[in-house]
């Protein structure tokens, strides 16, 4: 396992350097969130906000609707554009 670990840290530490993004997946309880905040802590980004998403709240319609948004008229309910998360 500390072989692992090692190649873990290694990764992070190359990744922080980067202006990357960074999706963390696995099992619940392996600490992906953890690992998340610390590439966001060594990153060149550490001073904007960290934004922690359980991806598993959300159904496929409302991930799409919060984080891409919508324009007016894009089904019945939008009554008006909405700006996602990632505008």
């Amino acid at each position: 396992e500390d072989e692992a670990m090692a190649l873990v840290f290694h990764q992070v530490e190359a990744v922080a350097g980067t202006d990357y993004s960074v999706v963390t997946s696995g099992e619940s309880g392996t600490g992906k969130e953890m690992l998340a905040r610390v590439i966001h802590k060594l990153s060149n980004r550490s001073n904007a906000p960290f934004y922690a998403v359980n991806m598993a709240s959300f159904s496929k319609t409302i991930f799409e609707d919060e984080f891409f948004g919508h324009a007016k008229g894009a089904y019945t309910d939008a009554t008006s554009d909405k700006i996602g998360f990632f505008e």
